[in-house]
């Protein structure tokens, strides 16, 4: 039976218990008290949100918060945990969510360690749309990037010299933010673009209270691994540190088959976290 939650007090304690362990967590991951509690709260109360449970003989086994963004008909999980038969509960959960959302695009994420979530979704023949390894830096120290007249910070005035060379890289991938998305929420966000005559680099992190994230690091193939790599990250780790200092980490995505990229982050200050991978439907 699936029921919709408005009480997080039904479902915490479940929710504590898998998302704290490696084999039975989804992603993001929350291993705290106090962030599983924000997750549901935000769940329950925004209208942009919903949360559904799966019980068996009045037992909670399963659990699902996703969030949605109509003019856009995409939808994504932000919790997806489930306790005994995942096969089965997995094809109810997004049977339902499907019932609901007949033309969105659906994402779920699951760390590597969820081997039952992986198989589940290789068997089910869902496309893996990102294989990611998750690096971190936590409390950020001064970064003394050296100045370098090709680095242009990009803002709402000059985003349309950026936007082109943006989505060349972010559509393909599949990237939630395109140029359209991060235009919209400017604000949140540091670009940094790398110019020689043209755009032939980038790079962008979307600022939270606490934590950073950086999605997108984006090089032109002629100017890989020669050095813009590590000069765009410290510019942007400086840019954090001199305005940002309420941010506690720091958060890279990098696609795990680019282990050149991979040993260039971790040269810069950064250490592996975890590996998840997101599929969609």
């Amino acid at each position: 039976m699936i029921k919709y939650i408005k009480d997080i007090d039904e479902v915490l304690k479940f929710a504590c218990e898998l998302s704290k362990s490696d084999s039975t967590a989804s992603y993001p991951r929350m291993t705290s008290v106090n962030q599983i509690k924000e997750e549901l709260l935000k769940a329950i109360q925004d209208d942009k949100y919903h949360i559904m449970a799966y019980y068996s003989e009045n037992e909670i086994k399963g659990l699902c918060a996703y969030f949605c963004i109509d003019d856009e008909k995409y939808s994504q999980t932000t919790i997806f945990l489930i306790k005994d038969n995942y096969d089965s509960i997995a094809d109810k959960m997004i049977s339902e969510i499907k019932s609901k959302l007949h033309d969105f695009k659906l994402l779920v994420g699951v760390p590597t360690s969820n081997t039952t979530a992986i198989n589940y979704f290789e068997k089910r023949n869902i496309k893996c749309i990102e294989s990611s390894v998750v690096t971190h830096i936590c409390k950020l120290k001064p970064s003394y990037a050296k100045q370098d007249d090709h680095i242009m910070t990009i803002n709402k005035k000059n985003f349309c010299l950026y936007s082109a060379f943006h989505d060349k890289y972010a559509i393909p991938y599949d990237i939630y933010y395109t140029s359209k998305n991060v235009c919209d929420s400017i604000d949140d966000f540091i670009i940094l673009a790398y110019v020689q005559k043209d755009i032939v680099a980038s790079i962008f992190a979307k600022i939270g209270d606490e934590i950073a994230d950086i999605f997108g690091l984006f090089i032109d193939e002629k100017f890989k691994y020669n050095g813009i790599e590590q000069i765009l990250i410290n510019h942007l780790l400086s840019q954090l540190y001199l305005k940002h200092q309420s941010i506690k980490e720091i958060l890279f995505f990098i696609d795990d088959i680019d282990h050149q990229e991979l040993r260039i982050v971790l040269e810069t200050g950064f250490k592996v976290k975890e590996r998840y991978k997101c599929y969609k439907l």
